[in-house]
């Protein structure tokens, strides 16, 4: 009778044993997959900063877009220019410039701050594809300085003044030299034919 008592013990405590290793690898995979998600999410974080930082496209950063919308101008045809607004933040050009010229004004106002800036450090993008971009069609940004004088905010240019870094514009108002941007100007050089699916999606977000 001892005898079976010991084995039906020892198989109590295999049993035990099991469950017990059983719910540490439970445990150990929950703890796996927490630990992959915060990977994952990191990562994501990580992706999304670079895209506002580091490309022209503004897609990780549309609800954080600085740029009041609907815009001051909608669709319109100027010096044989079409520009369309698409009604969800992008526009569309076609045609050939008969006349250097702004043809859309995203925003435009000669009387007021469209845009407030804080003492921060705001990026540009432009939001035209890398293989279109040109500097015979850009966006240029016009601030009110404190003095109460004004600035245009130009994209740079390489060597062969083709805009670069996607047409990115740097605004650095940490020292709260600019009250806020009033106009945010399209402009289209004469005899300027525009690339088919020439788009862009303009967007100012805060820098980290």
């Amino acid at each position: 009778m001892e005898l079976k008592k010991d084995i039906a013990e020892k198989d109590k405590q295999k049993e035990t044993a099991k469950i017990d290793i059983s719910l540490n690898t439970l445990i150990g995979i929950i703890a796996l997959v927490m630990a992959l998600y915060a990977i994952a999410v990191g990562r994501s974080n990580s992706i999304k900063l670079n895209e506002i930082q580091n490309t022209h496209e503004a897609s990780a950063s549309r609800e954080s877009n600085l740029i009041p919308f609907p815009y001051s101008e909608t669709t319109k045809t100027q010096n044989g220019i079409t520009i369309t607004d698409n009604g969800d933040r992008t526009i569309s050009l076609s045609g050939t410039c008969t006349q250097d010229s702004v043809v859309f004004r995203v925003c435009a106002n000669d009387q007021r701050i469209e845009v407030p800036l804080e003492n921060k450090k705001y990026i540009f993008f432009q939001g035209v594809d890398e293989n279109l971009i040109t500097n015979a069609c850009k966006l240029d940004i016009g601030v009110m300085k404190t003095d109460g004088t004004t600035e245009v905010l130009h994209a740079s240019l390489d060597d062969n003044k083709k805009i670069v870094n996607g047409g990115e514009i740097i605004i650095d108002n940490t020292d709260g030299r600019y009250l806020g941007i009033y106009a945010i100007s399209l402009y289209v050089f004469k005899g300027f034919t525009i690339p088919e699916n020439y788009t862009f999606y303009p967007s100012i977000v805060e820098m980290n």
